[in-house]
């Protein structure tokens, strides 16, 4: 497993942490292509056949690997059986961010309101 940190900000001192962590680090200057352009730049220097995608500001359960990678492995082994059997390419699961939502946060209303993304990006996705 490689952990990766994709800067577009190319910044010296995130390099720095990722080389006191053993991780690796691209960095990005010049970036037109936003957060997109940023992935995509990371991804060539990857030679891995499943990749995950974090924010900096989301936190995945310790159970993301487990639920993520067998619907790849299923397909996979699928496919060996079915040549008519297509590959999957992409898995969306649902998103846990680590910071409160900010409209929340400012009405004092964190722990009184549902945040209205774990919604949609938690329980309708399943």
């Amino acid at each position: 497993m490689t952990v990766c940190i994709a800067d577009d900000g190319n910044r010296p001192e995130v390099a720095a942490l990722a080389s006191d962590y053993g991780v690796k680090y691209v960095g990005l200057s010049g970036n037109t292509e936003a957060k997109s352009g940023n992935i995509n730049h990371a991804l060539k220097t990857l030679k891995a056949p499943l990749v995950a995608i974090f924010d900096a500001d989301m936190i995945p359960y310790s159970t993301f690997l487990d639920a993520s990678v067998p619907p790849f492995l299923q397909n996979w082994a699928q496919m060996q059986e079915d040549q008519n059997q297509k590959p999957l390419g992409f898995l969306q699961t649902p998103q846990s961010f680590y910071n409160a939502d900010i409209f929340q946060y400012n009405l004092f209303s964190e722990n009184i309101v549902p945040n209205e993304q774990d919604y949609f990006l938690g329980i309708s996705m399943f």
